[in-house]
């Protein structure tokens, strides 16, 4: 078995046992469920590439949860009721390239949760608590192209948090609270060098960085 879709369910808790023979699975749906804690359920699953855990009520994910998922690419946290991350949570996801944490209740990210998701492509933050960025916090996203931070609660764009996102392309910030743009952020944005789109749309101040004339939108 290599795909295994358990969405639209009412599961509530999982074990690891349930998955104990399921070596081979590359993609777990798990979407649309009752979960509320994620402990360790996926400690057999070593070739699972894409786990979807979306619209259920995860609150809480332990430390080492995914912590045998190294070949583990696509992670979608999408619409549950997190409000932290442990630091640790995704260290062992060296391969992950899509990470997908929108629509919950984060309201700070601790520096270093990003320290080994040097592949990573996609970064989907929008519509969260987020009221500041920690300095350099992206700073090892070497590969990043899409970083979205759209509907947070941020004052601040601190730029500094986008220090060596060398392969940025889209950056969305729209509706949030930021109120003016410093030297330093102008700095750094055009210090990133793939960038073509920066969306800064309902924050009291509305500017958009055009990056090259022909590539570029205001929403």
């Amino acid at each position: 078995l290599e795909t295994l879709t358990l969405r639209q369910n009412k599961i509530q808790s999982l074990d690891e046992h349930h998955f104990a023979s399921l070596h081979q699975l590359i993609s777990l749906d798990l979407s649309e469920n009752r979960l509320d804690t994620i402990e360790s359920p996926f400690r057999y699953l070593l070739n699972l590439e894409s786990l979807n855990l979306c619209k259920n009520r995860v609150r809480q994910i332990d430390a080492n949860a995914f912590g045998s998922l190294k070949k583990l690419q696509v992670l979608i946290l999408e619409s549950n009721q997190l409000r932290t991350l442990h630091v640790n949570l995704f260290r062992a996801l060296g391969k992950l390239k899509f990470l997908f944490l929108n629509k919950n209740r984060i309201r700070q990210l601790p520096y270093g949760i990003f320290a080994q998701q040097s592949k990573l492509n996609t970064l989907n933050l929008a519509n969260n608590n987020l009221e500041k960025l920690e300095d350099y916090l992206f700073v090892t996203l070497t590969s990043l192209e899409y970083l979205d931070l759209s509907f947070n609660m941020l004052s601040e764009l601190n730029s500094l948090a986008l220090y060596n996102l060398n392969a940025l392309i889209c950056l969305f910030v729209k509706h949030n609270n930021i109120k003016s743009l410093s030297e330093t952020d102008y700095r750094v944005l055009e210090s990133l060098t793939s960038l073509r789109y920066l969306k800064m749309r309902g924050n009291p101040v509305f500017k958009t960085l055009y990056v090259t004339s022909t590539s570029n939108s205001s929403d």
